[in-house]
């Protein structure tokens, strides 16, 4: 699986605008990253999924899925997307990720 999630990293971190990338499963086990020094992949996998996670509640509840979810931050912003049955991809931008964006990560992820 590791090696998948490398791939997927890869993939992820060569789309125009992505600055970071992590990538975990919806439990918030790390499964690989690409993050500024300093940052804890564990942590980031955990809160990830956590936010992710909130926002799939969310959805369900309004019946209605999610495909994406959008955190605005002071100095960019975090996207997270399904990875798969099993999987959370965060990617961290610095614009506002527009539908195209979100379109091209998600042909990324659906390889």
């Amino acid at each position: 699986m590791a090696s998948s999630a490398e791939h997927l990293l890869a993939s992820l971190k060569g789309v125009p605008g992505v600055h970071h990338v992590a990538v975990f499963s919806r439990t918030g086990s790390l499964l690989s990253a690409s993050l500024p020094p300093g940052l804890h992949g564990d942590t980031v996998a955990a809160m990830g999924a956590l936010v992710f996670g909130a926002a799939e509640a969310l959805a369900t509840e309004l019946r209605t899925s999610v495909g994406s979810a959008t955190v605005g931050m002071g100095d960019g912003f975090l996207l997270l997307l399904s990875a798969g049955d099993r999987g959370v991809a965060l990617v961290k931008t610095n614009e506002l990720p527009d539908a195209a964006l979100v379109s091209q990560l998600q042909s990324v992820l659906a390889q």
